[in-house]
């Protein structure tokens, strides 16, 4: 990779991160309000069985592999006669959007059914809870609707290096939740309705939002069902199809980790999924930015078979990706605590709400670094429209995450469910990079050993001064909620200093690029 073309793809991801940042901080908001409203109680479990299904099928259906899938043909239609780019995009979108009319309609019709066969053991045992999830999940489904529409414009907009308004859109999903719940909460049946209400609301902003851009290119869209025998568009669904049953397998592992945490103790849904939320903001900040900008980057290296470019970019984007989430790994299993309580500790989120999320937390921050390269290789693999051989270990990695699941909870509770999502990844990772090193040889993989090496050693190194410094400030029992803030920030500040100081005198390529990026941000042009 070029040094143009290094820093191109770091100054991408630096725009895509720094959205990603806001919608991580404002989506943080959304779940303080959220715990502040509902707690660990029944109105929070059923809430979060509610939006899992429609965002799971959002999953399967549009992020992940549709994207993957459409992406690469559109890279290719795009540089083509404008009249055949919009024939293929329009052909796609009305077929795209029909299926998910039937699916959403579907959803709601078969919501009741749904929610019974596969959580009523669990929730049944409390008064009212099946019904209440039952009809949160009605009003939740027409935002699989607008997202998938909203996705499918995020691809788009990517395949011409646009990412700053995708990334943008979770940032209007989130204030649209705070903004309802805080003023129609306190006057509704249940303050739970109130986030239902405003998911839907918030997915179609989010369509909404990006239409202006797909104009800027002049894209336009017909209602057309010549999509059916269209050759782009049939190979789009026909690489979709594979890469639907691996999205598939993920969110039957998702769900098979809510139905087993359903069985447990009242709060453990809901405590996983604020352990979540924490985990993947570290994931959304860098590792998400860096799937995003790597996909259309590897497809172009696919389409023009330069293999060079391709494993290099491949290699670096991975160092990064290493380089920022295990030090974050690290210091959030450390900080769990302190963490969990200035976030969350407010109104219905007491003490054993606390302790069950922050047991939770340590699981999920271990398997960090796993799920983030585990996005890295899926994006290798989806660049060359193989979306096959993802499907296939994807399919046996879920015996192995449902065994995992049943097995840890006995123990561990919802500690184990985290365990379990984190170990399956990490088989899921070294069964793809073993495939990838059989497929294409030599990737480079002693000069990225090297640069985990000095990350690693740098991030152990940073783990251990925090620790210190939150033992003395007794961050673990905190005297107050501000005092706790300011030494919590302070704490982090000062890890993130050891991480660089480490870094530099370990002379990692990493820590320059990145200083290198921010310089030029703030140089002046000309000089």
């Amino acid at each position: 990779m070029s040094d143009r073309t290094r820093q191109g793809f770091l100054r991408s991801t630096a725009v895509v991160a720094s959205l990603t940042l806001l919608s991580r901080i404002t989506g943080l908001l959304r779940e303080q309000v959220r715990a502040y409203f509902l707690g660990t109680g029944m109105g929070s479990d059923a809430f979060g069985i509610a939006a899992t299904i429609p965002n799971m099928m959002r999953r399967l259906f549009a992020e992940g592999a549709m994207t993957a899938a459409f992406l690469p043909f559109f890279s290719e239609y795009k540089d083509l006669d404008k009249s055949e780019r919009d024939l293929f995009f329009s052909g796609f979108m009305t077929i795209f959007i029909l299926v998910m009319l039937l699916v959403t309609a579907l959803g709601i019709a078969f919501a009741g059914p749904l929610i019974r066969l596969m959580f009523g053991s669990g929730f049944g045992k409390v008064a009212g809870k099946v019904q209440l999830t039952i009809r949160l999940t009605q009003v939740i489904f027409p935002y699989l609707f607008f997202i998938s529409i909203a996705a499918m414009l995020q691809a788009t907009l990517n395949s011409y290096k646009v990412f700053g308004p995708s990334a943008f859109t979770p940032v209007l999903l989130n204030l649209t939740i705070v903004g309802v719940v805080l003023i129609f909460a306190r006057n509704m049946t249940h303050p739970s309705y109130a986030f239902a209400i405003a998911f839907s609301i918030g997915g179609m902003l989010q369509l909404l939002f990006q239409v202006p851009w797909i104009r800027k290119f002049r894209i336009r869209f017909f209602f057309t069902l010549k999509g059916l025998k269209h050759p782009g568009v049939r190979g789009v669904f026909k690489v979709f199809l594979p890469g639907v049953l691996a999205a598939g397998v993920y969110q039957v592992n998702l769900l098979v980790s809510r139905i087993v945490a359903a069985t447990l103790a009242q709060g453990s849904v809901a405590s996983l999924q604020f352990s979540a939320r924490l985990q993947e903001i570290v994931l959304g900040i860098f590792a998400v930015s860096v799937a995003t900008v790597l996909l259309p980057a590897l497809s172009e290296s696919a389409a023009s078979n330069d293999a060079v470019r391709f494993k290099d970019t491949f290699i670096h984007s991975t160092a990064l990706v290493v380089f920022i989430t295990l030090p974050a790994s690290l210091g959030l299993i450390v900080l769990a605590r302190p963490i969990v309580t200035l976030l969350y500790g407010y109104g219905h989120f007491g003490q054993r709400s606390i302790d069950m999320t922050v047991f939770a937390l340590y699981f999920h921050a271990s398997g960090i670094v796993f799920i983030a390269l585990l996005r890295n290789v899926l994006q290798a693999f989806y660049a060359r429209k193989d979306l096959k051989t993802p499907a296939i270990v994807a399919a046996i990695d879920m015996f192995i995450h449902l065994a995992l699941c049943i097995t840890l909870s006995r123990p561990l509770k919802q500690g184990g469910i985290a365990l379990a999502g984190s170990i399956s990844a990490f088989v899921n990772l070294a069964a793809l990079s073993y495939i990838l090193r059989r497929q294409f040889g030599r990737l480079g993989i002693r000069k990225l050993l090297a640069s985990i090496t000095r990350t690693g050693v740098s991030a152990v190194l940073m783990a251990i001064a925090i620790w210190l410094i939150a033992s003395n400030w007794h961050l673990y029992n905190p005297a107050g909620r501000l005092v706790l803030g300011l030494r919590l920030f302070a704490t982090i500040g000062a890890g993130m200093l050891v991480f660089l100081a480490v870094s530099v005198a370990l002379h990692s390529s990493e820590t320059s690029e990145v200083f290198d990026l921010v310089r030029s941000r703030f140089t002046p042009k000309g000089r």
